[in-house]
C-alpha cells in the first residue's frame, strides 16, 4: 500500500465551552487535524488529513496505537484489511499489517510486546506480535455489530483484554457490553452489560476497575473487574466520547473516601 492509498479521517464534531471565545465554544478536532496535517508534512509525507463532520461512533472509525518505546505507531483504518506502521524515528511507513477485516479498535499490551485489534465487519479480535509485525492468533469475541467502534483495553498485568461491543443476538437482553478476555488463549470469561454501546474504555491502575464512555446514554459506567457488573454509573456529560484512567485522587474526588 502506498501513501496515495491513504487518507486520515478526523471527527471535528465534538465542541468543548469556551467562555472566551465568541462561539462560546472551539472544536479541538479541527485543531487535531492542523497538528496532524502539519507535522506529516514536515516529514515530507503526502498522506492527506481530511477533517469531517462525523458521530463519535461513526461507521468508518480509524484508531491508532504506539508501541512502547515509541519507534512504531499503528494505525487502523477501518475500510482496509490492514494496520498501517509509521516509523516516528524514520518518518517513513513500515511494511503494513494485513488483516483479515478492517480494524475498528486498537491496544497495545503493557509490555509493549502485543497488539490487539478488534475487527469492524466480524466478531474478530487479531493478536499482533510486535517484533515481528504480524497476526499470530485470531479470536472469536461476542457479536458484532458492522459499523460501531469496538473499543479496547488491556489489564496493567497483561492478562485480560477489555473488549467493547454491540450486539442484539447474544445475549438476548443486551444490547451493549464489555467482553473479558484471557489473553492467553483468547477464551471469554465474562460479558458485562452496559447503557449503550462504548465509545472508549480505560482501565484505572490497578486494574480493579474499566470505564466505558457512553455517548448514547450521556454517561460512563465503572465495570467492577472482580465481580464483572457495573459498579455505578457516572452521569452529566454529553455525548462523551472517549476517557482516560483516574489516578486515586481523582476517583476520591468523584466518589468520596469511601471509594475503594
Amino acid at each position: 500500500m502506498s501513501e496515495g492509498d491513504l487518507t486520515i479521517h478526523v471527527c471535528t464534531a465534538c465542541r468543548r465551552a469556551r467562555a472566551d471565545l465568541p462561539e462560546g465554544f472551539d472544536q479541538p478536532g479541527l485543531a487535531l487535524a492542523e497538528r496532524l496535517a502539519a507535522q506529516l508534512a514536515a516529514k515530507g509525507s503526502t498522506i492527506p488529513v481530511l477533517p469531517v463532520e462525523c458521530l463519535c461512533v461513526c461507521k468508518r472509525p480509524c484508531t491508532i496505537a504506539l508501541s512502547a518505546d515509541g519507534s512504531k505507531l499503528y494505525v487502523a483504518l477501518s475500510n482496509w484489511n490492514y494496520i498501517v506502521v509509521y516509523d516516528t524515528a524514520a518518518g517513513v511507513l513500515a511494511t503494513p499489517i494485513y488483516c483479515p477485516s478492517g480494524i475498528s479498535g486498537l491496544a497495545m499490551s503493557p509490555d509493549g510486546t502485543t497488539l490487539y485489534g478488534a475487527a469492524r465487519f466480524n466478531a474478530e479480535v487479531y493478536k499482533v506480535d510486535v517484533a515481528s509485525d504480524t497476526v499470530v492468533d485470531t479470536w472469536s469475541v461476542g457479536i458484532d455489530i458492522e459499523g460501531s467502534a469496538h473499543p479496547m483495553t488491556v489489564s496493567p498485568d497483561g492478562g485480560r483484554l477489555y473488549v467493547g461491543r454491540a450486539s442484539s443476538e447474544v445475549p438476548p437482553e443486551a444490547d451493549a457490553f464489555v467482553i473479558t478476555v484471557d489473553t492467553g488463549d483468547g477464551s471469554e470469561l465474562a460479558w458485562t452489560t452496559l447503557a449503550g454501546t462504548p465509545a472508549s474504555l480505560a482501565v484505572e491502575p490497578e486494574g480493579r476497575f474499566v470505564y466505558a464512555a457512553i455517548p448514547g446514554a450521556d454517561s460512563v459506567q465503572v465495570v467492577d473487574t472482580t465481580t464483572s457488573e457495573v459498579d455505578r454509573t457516572i452521569g452529566g456529560f454529553h455525548s462523551p466520547a472517549a476517557i482516560a484512567p483516574p489516578v486515586e485522587p481523582i476517583m476520591d474526588g468523584l466518589f468520596g473516601s469511601g471509594f475503594d
